[in-house]
């Protein structure tokens, strides 16, 4: 995997946090977050 696949993978999984938190779903969220980091 290149540079620029990881960069996309972080975003797309802080999306997918970032929606989880709207949805009030916070677990969901730091899932998402801790998997990203």
């Amino acid at each position: 995997m290149d540079e620029q696949d990881d960069k996309s993978t972080k975003a797309e999984l802080k999306l997918c946090g970032d929606i989880a938190v709207k949805r009030k779903n916070y677990r969901g969220a730091s899932a998402f977050y801790s998997e990203g980091n």
